[in-house]
């Protein structure tokens, strides 16, 4: 027998079926990743939805108290330039205050500057809604 001779079997390709440890180690922190970037994503979208959601509400509120002051008489208290400002009504979560101003922008005209206010996440949002009454 040669000195330089190899042993048998020692150089032998291994069988490459199946994943390694370092691949499936690789693939769980990938998908963890990802996992997390959707539960972010879901926690902005529902705050979003919450914000929408109060400013529709507001909306409403608005349009209802603004549709509540035309249909009153041009001399009704309620829109009385030297009362003004009347408010904040509380309507849920909601603080509804209103000015009037006469003559503006037209004699016999009397302008209506409705604002809606409330509290999202921490921070103070409004509406401001204007009409003109003749």
């Amino acid at each position: 027998m040669p000195l330089l001779q190899k042993p048998r079997g020692a150089y032998k390709k291994r069988s490459e079926k199946g994943f390694s440890l370092v691949e499936v180690l690789i693939a769980l922190t990938i998908f963890a990743v990802g996992v997390l970037a959707i539960a972010l994503m879901l926690d902005t979208s529902i705050q979003y939805n919450s914000s929408a959601r109060l400013m529709s509400e507001a909306t409403e509120i608005a349009q209802y108290q603004m549709e509540k002051l035309m249909s009153v008489s041009y001399h009704d208290a309620e829109l009385n330039e030297a009362s003004s400002p009347y408010g904040p009504n509380t309507i849920g979560n909601y603080n509804v205050s209103w000015t009037v101003q006469e003559d503006v922008p037209m004699s016999d005209m009397k302008t209506i500057n409705l604002t809606v206010a409330w509290n999202d996440q921490g921070a103070g949002k409004s509406l401001t809604v204007d009409a003109i009454k003749q």
